[in-house]
């Protein structure tokens, strides 16, 4: 039974006392806001500010867990929980306050999805100074979907907490592991001789305090100045090499730059170094500054890790697939393919032309010459689910420029009587534009044919559409057939757009399955959790054994994070016929984000083999993933572990003394700092952690006694 603290009690029982709530919001990634870059929203419900403490468990870092923190006023409220004490599936609104168009625009560029976010109530009535522990937790949940206006954002949550529930011992979407590493459920795998090793400090290299030798290990918001004259970033002092990903955010961001998007450091010198949009690749034209500009590297998932972990073997092997498309062969998960190449499997596979992506059709427009649109008004005929907005200088290279779906508004519906949508842009400069919908609804596919009765652009919301005056020639589909061209979105016409769909009976022969009342049945010999032979899959011979112990798989760029992949296995062989299964992963769903699977005691293989389980939506797609690459060395397998000390090592200062491991590589471990540096011949102990997450325990071959709820909701297909 849950116990709370006595200043909780007393305030709760007192005749009169006062109450805050404090609102913890873990964004992916640093954001500008009205109190400077930060990842973490710390807001209050009371005026001015209030300082506090931060949370005293996940998802808080244990680094920073119980630290002084200052909370800042911000009009929100939550809704009354709903709980359903059979289900669980525990669920919060709240609504907060947008101040003004930037600050919306700001929060729409958000990825929201699946953001942790605390509530916590503290009484300020309280004698005396305020501890951690007097506080009383609300709510700890993560964001299933969230709604931007240019008068509030509104949110919708799935509780991470499981005692919401008196009836039955459910777990709710998104929850952790219930489960602490080293409990009945785990115990034999954290004491496993592969997970707990007693060590001895090497005498290859001279160790410090955080026992790390001289490697890279990035920057977070490290403040730059950007030279328009000479297309360079400068860093006094930097240790970016070439090739080395990075993304830059201002106030504004230098012209040129797109804040948050990943670039390729080249042409590296001891101070400054500029800027390309691929590895290798050409320096990014800067015709501005900027102002408060700040630079964030990304380590850990990257080459400049190659001293460590090996270079990429994927290069080097033949790769085939289930069945792939003409001009998307599977080959292109390599890096010696252009950076936006991918993956796309066939509809047929005796005919593997390049096919139209029915399920994400798009259309392009061509101005001319550069026009900064802000407004896109569409009208569409079938059931729109979102729809992608991507810009380009070039039609080579897309940038997106929304990343929100489509916001209805109360603009006129004259035409067609239907609804009409209207879609807020980044105002940046671009002569071409696409728009990419995909499909709601009960069908994953555009069964209608008609995409869109009228398109229209605008550059403000008082300016003429620029679409109607276009030439036919200068609007480009995917797909169209004769008399619903696709010049017919302009508002002069009256027919449409159509798309070239192949009925539901030519979905038999497609990678999936076959679709049977909204239900992808794959044949038998695909059946069970770990079947390698489960489609579509892709097949990498490296031409002989080859230990790898890291996979690096990237989504791809710019693209609705429902059409991505989820749910994969990893398979290794020796003959290309008998599989053995290696484990489950769960992909991020965000575009562009690379995730790393680490083996815990990889085989040595000739022949390895990654199955798609589902994607992150009802949606389906060809399109898989991006790139793909492997090594042969270790990386952070001790993460989220604990270096202990002997009681009787040599040096008397790190007797007994327990750190937390934050990286590691083979022979090498980065801890938080040591009283002093160990000495050549000091004993320790290393532990494997646990993150609590499902990849956490398939990679330890624990799924089984997973303690969350990893739930699919959208899942429908039958294994």
């Amino acid at each position: 039974m849950l116990s709370l603290p006595s200043s909780i009690s007393t305030a709760a029982a007192a005749d009169q006392s006062s109450w805050i709530e404090l609102y913890d919001i873990y964004l992916k990634e640093n954001i500008s806001t009205p109190w400077g870059n930060t990842s973490t929203l710390r807001l209050s419900t009371g005026a001015g500010q209030f300082d506090f403490f931060t949370p005293t468990n996940s998802p808080e870092p244990p680094a920073s867990q119980g630290s002084s923190a200052t909370y800042h006023y911000w009009p929100i409220k939550r809704k009354i929980i709903k709980s359903q004490s059979k289900s669980a599936n525990d669920k919060l609104a709240i609504v907060a306050s947008n101040v003004t168009s930037e600050w919306a625009s700001m929060l729409a560029a958000v990825d929201w999805y699946d953001v942790h976010v605390v509530i916590r109530k503290v009484p300020t009535s309280i004698e005396g100074p305020l501890t951690p522990t007097d506080c009383l937790l609300v709510f700890a949940g993560q964001i299933d979907s969230a709604r931007v206006t240019l008068e509030q954002i509104q949110f919708t949550l799935s509780s991470s907490l499981a005692n919401f529930s008196t009836m039955l011992p459910a777990h709710n979407m998104h929850a952790a592991c219930r489960w602490r590493w080293g409990d009945d459920m785990c115990t034999a795998v954290k004491l496993s001789s592969a997970n707990r090793k007693p060590k001895t400090v090497d005498t290859s290299y001279t160790p410090t305090t955080t026992y790390i030798p001289s490697l890279f290990t990035g920057y977070a918001d490290e403040p730059v100045t950007a030279d328009p004259v000479t297309d360079t970033i400068h860093l006094p002092s930097h240790t970016l090499l070439a090739n080395h990903r990075v993304r830059l955010t201002g106030s504004p961001a230098p012209t040129g730059i797109t804040p948050g998007r990943w670039y390729y450091v080249i042409n590296p010198d001891d101070d400054t170094f500029q800027l390309a949009t691929e590895a290798d690749g050409s320096p990014i034209d800067i015709t501005s500054a900027g102002t408060s500009v700040t630079l964030t590297s990304e380590t850990g998932l990257l080459e400049d890790t190659a001293s460590a972990i090996g270079t990429d073997a994927v290069p080097f092997a033949t790769i085939t697939a289930s069945s792939e498309q003409s001009g998307y062969e599977a080959a292109n998960l390599s890096d010696t393919y252009p950076a936006d190449a991918h993956w796309r499997f066939s509809d047929d596979p005796d005919n593997p032309t390049p096919s139209v992506d029915i399920w994400t059709p798009w259309i392009r427009f061509d101005f001319g010459t550069s026009r900064a649109i802000q407004i896109l008004d569409f009208h569409p005929q079938a059931l729109v689910r979102t729809c992608i907005v991507e810009a380009s200088a070039d039609a080579s290279t897309w940038v997106r420029i929304n990343s929100t779906a489509p916001q209805l508004t109360s603009i006129s519906t004259a035409l067609g009587g239907g609804q009409r949508w209207r879609v807020i842009l980044q105002a940046q400069s671009f002569r071409y534009y696409r728009v990419t919908c995909s499909k709601g609804g009960p069908q994953p596919w555009f069964a209608e044919d008609i995409i869109t009765m009228t398109i229209e652009m605008r550059t403000s919301s008082s300016s003429s559409d620029l679409v109607d005056p276009l030439a036919n020639a200068a609007i480009t589909t995917s797909s169209e057939i004769s008399s619903y061209e696709g010049y017919r979105v302009k508002t002069s016409y009256a027919t449409g757009w159509k798309i070239n769909a192949p009925s539901q009976s030519a979905f038999g022969i497609l990678d999936w399955g076959i679709n049977d009342q909204g239900y992808w049945i794959i044949p038998d010999d695909q059946a069970g959790l770990k079947n390698p032979l489960l489609k579509p899959w892709v097949t990498f011979d490296f031409g002989a054994p080859i230990q790898l112990g890291i996979w690096r798989i990237k989504q791809r760029d710019n693209t609705d994070h429902s059409t991505l992949p989820r749910l994969i296995t990893l398979f290794a062989s020796n003959d290309a016929a008998n599989w053995t299964f290696l484990t489950y992963f769960e992909l991020p769903p965000v575009a562009g984000a690379v995730a790393e699977i680490n083996l815990t005691a990889p085989p040595e293989a000739q022949y390895w083999r990654i199955n798609v389980r589902t994607i992150w939506g009802d949606q389906i797609t060809y399109a898989m993933f991006n790139k793909v690459r492997a090594y042969e060395g270790t990386i952070n397998y001790w993460a989220h572990g604990r270096i202990t000390f002997d009681s009787d090592t040599p040096t008397v200062a790190l007797r007994g003394i327990s750190r937390r491991i934050t990286q590691s590589f083979r022979g090498q471990i980065y801890c938080e700092a040591l009283p002093t540096a160990p000495s050549a011949g000091d004993r320790f102990t290393v532990e494997r952690g646990c993150s609590g997450t499902f990849n956490a325990c398939a990679i330890r071959g624990n799924t089984e006694n997973y303690g969350g709820f990893d739930s699919l909701p959208a899942e429908t297909i039958i294994r």
